[in-house]
């Protein structure tokens, strides 16, 4: 999928990785962990670590009783349909749920972001987008190793690590699944690439309107990185993705065994019963 998040909306949707004690403990350290993050971006004084503790505990407050409820209903209703094979249209509607809960994040965000953001200065913000435009360039240089084998190898290391995490064991069925997703991923890293620097820059563009009612319209466009950016350059590109997506998720499900859809299912039902407990505290 091509809806990445950043800074702190990835350190809040990381928890939907995790199971068991893992959420409850990570959750209640997330104000550290967030302040923590920015810090190592921006290297914050004191006063700034104060505004961003405030604004921090808001957030959070608000996240907790107002978002998580919406995130273990759609956690129950996903592994409720896993029972058995996902149609293409019910892996759609899916992510469309989880889609739509990504964007009430990021508009819970807009606010807290910004009078954080304010705070910051010039030189903060200058040396924040030089470090993100230096990763590009390395990214890259990698790209181009190997015609991108070294990238192929990362990406399918990566989605079998993912996939073990959730389902367990993999079964044959699953490998020529894993291939054509690291070999896709592999072939549109150069545009993916493309689309960073066109965020790398919304990114500049949003931080340069910080205190203003543009920065909060401009964030929510930067975290959900929708077809919006680069004036619709790359809504094709989304699209394709989005779509190659919702195919493969659909093969993936009616390529689980009896054990691993078991396995899915109790993990994405024990994370909903440990979102719905933290809901409640």
């Amino acid at each position: 999928m091509t809806i990445r998040w950043r800074h702190c909306a990835m350190i809040l949707c990381c928890l939907l990785l995790l199971n068991g004690c893992a959420v409850r403990m990570l959750y209640n350290w997330l104000d550290w962990a967030i302040v923590w993050k920015l810090d190592d971006y921006f290297d914050l004084n004191r006063q700034q670590k104060a505004v961003l503790d405030q604004q921090v505990e808001g957030l959070l407050q608000w996240h907790r009783y107002q978002a998580l409820p919406d995130y273990v209903v759609a956690l129950r209703a996903l592994s409720f349909d896993l029972r058995r094979p996902l149609s293409e249209a019910e892996v759609d509607q899916h992510m469309r749920t989880f889609e739509r809960l990504s964007r009430q994040l990021a508009d819970g965000l807009k606010g807290p972001a910004n009078k954080f953001a304010v705070v910051l200065t010039d030189e903060q913000i200058q040396r924040y987008v030089h470090e993100r435009w230096k990763k590009l360039r390395e990214q890259r240089d990698e790209y181009k190793e190997e015609n991108g084998a070294k990238v192929y190898a990362s990406f399918k290391k990566k989605l079998e690590k993912n996939l073990r995490n959730w389902i367990g064991d993999l079964e044959p069925a699953q490998q020529p699944l894993i291939e054509e997703s690291s070999k896709w991923q592999q072939q549109y890293y150069g545009s993916w690439l493309d689309y960073q620097q066109v965020w790398v820059q919304a990114v500049e563009q949003t931080l340069a309107a910080r205190g203003t009612p543009a920065f909060e319209s401009g964030l929510v466009s930067v975290l959900l990185k929708g077809d919006e950016l680069g004036n619709g350059r790359f809504k094709q590109y989304v699209a394709d993705s989005r779509a190659r997506s919702v195919t493969w998720f659909s093969q993936l499900s009616a390529s689980l065994s009896p054990q691993q859809r078991e396995e899915l299912r109790g993990k994405l039902s024990d994370l909903a019963a440990d979102l719905d407990a933290l809901s409640k505290r």
